[in-house]
């Protein structure tokens, strides 16, 4: 499940830069992610911990935006 949520926000249409804004994990790591370079298992926790709650706010934002 952690694997999957942080998944959904590297293929999101955000920005690496946006995201490394958003969560202080380097631009540099999420574009290595996303190319597939590094796998999100070989994450530090504190990194992969910090993309897992950026999505979940993510997805509360547009649970909120639905149901209004």
């Amino acid at each position: 499940m952690i694997i999957e949520t942080i998944e959904r926000l590297l293929a999101s249409d955000l920005s690496a830069y946006y995201i490394h804004q958003q969560t202080g994990v380097s631009a540099s790591s999420i574009q290595r992610l996303r190319s597939g370079d590094r796998q999100i298992s070989k994450l530090t926790l504190d990194s992969a911990e910090k993309l897992y709650m950026f999505q979940l706010s993510l997805d509360n934002a547009n649970q909120s935006h639905k149901l209004n």
